[in-house]
């Protein structure tokens, strides 16, 4: 997982702390999956797709989506607006 997942963040409009809250993890470690640095295990992406009022399936299919834009498009998601400070 990558900035991806920032861009769906984004779009719910919340913040890490409360990603973190709801998810039961630390900020940082949030902050992790938003920069592309770490990817949630299993539990966590459960978890966190609910936190995000998605299934997992579809939070997959969302992530997968915006990979296949950026690469049509050739857009970066390289922005450090993108990744959402708590």
């Amino acid at each position: 997982m990558d900035k991806r997942l920032a861009v769906i963040v984004l779009q719910k409009g919340m913040t890490q702390r409360e990603i973190a809250e709801k998810v039961g993890v630390h900020q940082p470690k949030v902050s992790e999956w938003l920069r592309g640095i770490r990817t949630p295990n299993s539990v966590s992406l459960i978890k966190l797709a609910k936190v995000l009022d998605e299934t997992p399936e579809d939070l997959a299919k969302k992530l997968h989506a915006i990979s296949r834009m950026e690469e049509h498009s050739n857009l970066g998601f390289e922005d450090e607006e993108l990744v959402l400070e708590a």
